[in-house]
């Protein structure tokens, strides 16, 4: 059984694990941002203005589809196992 003496551990680890979490997240948005300026930099140079207008285009499309394919397979996984066990209301 949990004692008051635990309960307080518990929830001392718990907020330590969320502080850790929130600062690792931050740490990955400047990670990303540091990352992607540079990539954008490189590219700048190396394939010129027009070029990487191109690759930046096809990047957004390709990061819009896979937005939508993901909640498209979901969609999917459950109305297909919902109507494999017959869970679906039947409208008349």
């Amino acid at each position: 059984m949990y004692t008051k003496g635990n309960e307080n551990k518990v929830v001392k680890m718990q907020r330590r694990q969320i502080l850790i979490n929130a600062i690792m997240s931050v740490v990955q948005i400047v990670v990303i941002g540091i990352v992607l300026f540079i990539l954008y930099r490189f590219l700048l140079n190396t394939i010129g203005v027009e070029q990487l207008g191109i690759w930046s285009l096809v990047l957004a499309t390709t990061s819009v589809t896979q937005i939508a394919s993901f909640g498209l397979s979901g969609s999917v996984v459950k109305f297909v196992l919902d109507g494999a066990c017959g869970t679906l209301k039947q409208t008349d």
